[in-house]
């Protein structure tokens, strides 16, 4: 009986599969800049080079229209998959064979990403990113929606207060890159002061 429970999150959900490729090539468009002009690329490809009204113009739409969008489709495709895989965890005869499939298939992605962010130089790379998050979202797999919601609005916020954190320190450091070199173009000395961390 239980293997009518089985049958159907075994097979694979085509249209799911369809839109994964779109998210994978879609994130492929976004590393191409990083693969060919470095990190620096993500935020001013002028900074590694090429310019002009072309070059400028694709960033620009990648950047607002590719980007975030890939990321966030195939974040939600990732979430998706634990789902389908976790299921036949609701029925009594699958519960501690899927926990260890899960955590088999996590351990592999966190391999896979270990492999390409330092032997083959990707840091960063996505796949250890969500082989770590995928050790910790077994248990949430039950959790109602509005959890899910709640949960993600208080670390969405959290993002954007460390972010601001971050600008503004950012903003800080430029201040002063900007009087020291008023102060050397006024011809001044340079004082000697802390750094600031």
């Amino acid at each position: 009986m239980s293997e009518l429970f089985i049958k159907p999150t075994t097979a694979r959900i085509t249209s799911l599969d369809a839109i994964r490729g779109i998210a994978v090539l879609g994130i492929f468009i976004v590393n191409i800049l990083g693969f060919g002009l470095g990190d620096v690329s993500f935020y001013n490809p002028n900074l590694a080079g090429g310019d002009g009204l072309l070059n400028d113009g694709l960033w620009t739409f990648q950047a607002i229209f590719v980007e975030g969008s890939m990321r966030g489709l195939f974040t939600l495709l990732f979430g998706a998959g634990i789902v389908l895989f976790t299921s036949r965890a609701a029925f009594p005869d699958g519960r501690i064979e899927i926990a260890d499939l899960y955590y088999r298939r996590t351990m592999w992605l966190i391999v896979f990403g270990l492999v390409h962010s330092y032997l083959l130089l990707g840091p960063g790379d996505i796949l250890l990113i969500y082989g770590i998050a995928g050790l910790f979202l077994f248990p949430f797999r039950i959790l109602r929606a509005k959890t899910h919601f709640i949960l993600a609005s208080v670390m969405l916020l959290l993002i954007v207060l460390i972010n601001f954190n971050d600008e503004m320190t950012e903003k800080q450091l430029s201040d002063q890159a900007a009087e020291i070199e008023q102060s050397i173009s006024a011809g001044h000395p340079l004082r000697k002061q802390r750094p600031v961390c």
